[in-house]
């Protein structure tokens, strides 16, 4: 389906997307297990927002395994106490990652289950080690899943059919206001019959086999969320208080009808592949899978380390199940209807011009069997159209993405080969490049490609966007406050300078910070008028912050910034580990660190100077104004995609 690009960056969703025995060799054991959920959820019949929690559950039961090898990191349920540093090392947080995701996944996936033990075995250990002692990895895995597993056990998804007839179904006795409506095609000879009740409301469909749609999880706006109060978080909010568009009046509605009308009579070859592409994600995984390939990528770009992967999985694929939720609550609260009822219903007895079915060109057809261009039996999906999911999966999952990594960077690219469309062939007719140089490209034609379809209207997009980021704010800043020890939040007075001392600054202003020997500062959108200085042993953690005047640092014990603007130098020196992520900064000086250090996606405008660094230096994709000068580091630094106006010394190659 799809083909490797000879370009470095152009990692192909097939490559990953197979099985996890085809991922990359030097994936991390987090990929590796994420691939065995999508395997799972290829294979299984969860709808979207089921696909979002499995995946979710996965996850965090692969960090709070991961948890008691990391120095400050929280735990989401019952904490294993945290092992010493000299256990801190990645075969230990591999074997208990792994038995972690693999009892959770056989608790979301059992159908699953020898496939989920041969993946085990694979990876050199032993399903029947049921260990729950909390020194070995095996028993930190075990107790951190079953933890895990008893706190969703009653979070209101029905996953266990206590609540309803069946896994995940619905407890909540919903019934739709129309009857369903008979199967038509443009091509189905004779009328097709039109029975709509209320036009303002879904309307199930009967496919072509046939078999009447249910609305896949109408009691998803009870599961108790990661992050957010509830699915109704936002209620209150101008944007969604009305509703969408065409409750507004008739005119709103006949607009609406005509944008659908508008796209299907000018589908162009691009937009019949975004269609396709972003239907259910590259193998049924869903928006949330989709996504989920995403990060992979940027895992193998960034060439991620395990802790790096534990932490962008967690807090994407939380923020996605959070998303899920409170799309499916405004699906259930509007109970939104579709383009397909819409046309059909204010158009009947027109003639119009549109697409005219599989095979057929855009040419006139009878407004009553207008059709969206979407793949399957069923033309529309299986629940009510306010808000879009994909909208606000991929808005939340691409918020996050650009949060981990401090960039809205993405280079991905995939070909995808001839005929690999499902509504009809030739889509494309000859092996077509997609490419998304940014995150938010990528959800923005995720969102369009639905549009496209005929299956959502424009607000449907617009709001789910809004309602996907205003999300992920809120489940970054959850997972941020865990991944950095959950330090209380300050309340100094503004505009003063603060010594900054095992407290998280949030989004203030000061005027210059200190951060004292020994402690620990996270700064999540601060302003730093002036400098921020680490004194020895010191430590700090920032998210979009922005910093005025210098971030320096003699013998500090580790400097990470994520995003944000640094309008004067960085100096760090005689320190251990740093990292700086897609963040503006005038210039970087770093000497004599004896930790790892990673600059990637910064934007310099004057130079980037490494010199006798001991711990080993990866620069990827950086642009430097100035200079970038590497001298006497032991081992010299690796990366890729650096530009800058000079190359000196160990840095010629990068």
């Amino acid at each position: 389906m799809f083909i490797r690009l000879p370009a470095t960056l152009a990692m192909t969703l097939g490559a990953l997307a197979s099985s996890a025995g085809a991922l990359p060799a030097d994936s991390t054991v987090v990929v590796v297990w994420n691939e065995a959920a999508l395997e799972e959820v290829r294979r299984g019949r969860m709808g979207p927002p089921v696909v979002a929690r499995a995946l979710a559950i996965a996850h965090t039961c692969i960090y709070d395994a991961w948890v008691p090898y990391d120095a400050h990191a929280l735990a989401t349920t019952a904490p294993v106490p945290r092992r010493p540093a000299p256990e801190h090392n990645d075969v230990n947080k591999a074997k208990a990652i792994s038995f972690a995701a693999y009892r959770c996944l056989v608790n979301l996936f059992p159908a699953g289950a020898s496939r989920l033990e041969t993946l085990l075995r694979s990876l050199g250990h032993e399903p029947l080690d049921n260990s729950t002692d909390p020194s070995t990895p095996q028993g930190i895995g075990n107790v951190a899943a079953a933890a895990v597993i008893a706190a969703r056990r009653h979070d209101g998804s029905n996953q266990y059919g206590d609540l309803g007839s069946g896994a995940y179904a619905d407890y909540t006795n919903y019934a739709s206001l129309n009857a369903p409506m008979p199967f038509c095609l443009p091509t189905t000879p004779g009328p097709c019959p039109l029975n709509v009740s209320n036009p303002y409301v879904w309307q199930p469909l009967i496919n072509d086999v046939p078999v009447t749609q249910s609305f896949v999880a109408p009691h998803w706006e009870n599961v108790r969320p990661f992050a957010l109060s509830s699915g109704a978080q936002f209620d209150n909010r101008p944007e969604f208080v009305a509703g969408p568009n065409y409750l507004r009046g008739p005119s709103q509605y006949a607009a609406d009808v005509d944008s659908m009308l508008f796209y299907s009579r000018n589908l162009t070859a691009h937009q019949k592949l975004a269609v396709e592409y972003w239907a259910d994600g590259p193998q049924s995984e869903f928006p949330p899978g989709h996504w989920s390939l995403f990060a992979q990528y940027v895992s193998q770009r960034d060439r991620n380390s395990i802790d790096a992967d534990v932490k962008l999985f967690f807090a994407m694929q939380n923020a996605s199940f959070d998303a899920g939720i409170v799309a499916w609550h405004m699906k259930r609260k509007f109970d939104g209807v579709r383009p397909i009822t819409a046309v059909r219903y204010s158009k009947q007895g027109v003639r119009l011009t549109a697409w005219g079915g599989p095979q057929r060109p855009i040419e006139v057809i009878d407004a009553g069997k207008w059709s969206p261009y979407n793949p399957g039996s069923n033309l529309s999906p299986a629940f009510p159209g306010y808000v879009s999911g994909h909208s606000t999966f991929s808005a939340a999952s691409a918020a996050v993405l650009k949060a981990v990594t401090g960039s809205d960077t993405f280079g991905f690219a995939a070909v995808v080969s001839p005929n690999f469309g499902r509504v009809e062939p030739g889509v494309p007719s000859v092996p077509t490049t997609i490419r998304y140089a940014t995150f938010t490209a990528a959800l923005e034609e995720a969102g369009m490609s639905r549009l496209y379809a005929g299956i959502h209207f424009a607000d449907d997009n617009t709001d789910g966007q809004l309602l996907g980021n205003l999300t992920a704010d809120v489940a970054w800043k959850k997972a941020y406050g865990l991944f950095t020890g959950g330090l209380p939040e300050a309340t100094f007075v503004q505009g003063k300078n603060v010594t900054c001392r095992n407290v998280m600054l949030s989004a203030q202003t000061y005027d210059n910070v200190v951060v004292p020997a020994g402690a620990r500062c996270v700064l999540l959108g601060t302003q730093v008028n002036g400098n921020l200085e680490l004194r020895s042993g010191a430590s700090m953690d920032a998210s979009n912050a922005t910093i005025k005047g210098n971030l320096s640092g003699d013998y500090t014990s580790s400097v990470h910034v994520r995003g944000g603007r640094i309008h004067g130098s960085v100096q760090v020196k005689n320190g251990k580990t740093l990292s700086l992520r897609g963040t503006r900064v005038d210039s970087v000086q770093l000497e004599d660190n004896s930790g790892a250090l990673v600059l990637s996606d910064l934007r310099v405008s004057g130079d980037i100077d490494l010199e006798g660094n001991s711990g080993g230096a990866k620069l990827l994709r950086n642009r430097i104004g100035g200079e970038l000068a590497c001298e006497d580091n032991h081992p010299a630094p690796v990366g890729s995609g650096n530009s800058a106006s000079s190359k000196e010394d160990q840095c010629r190659h990068l």
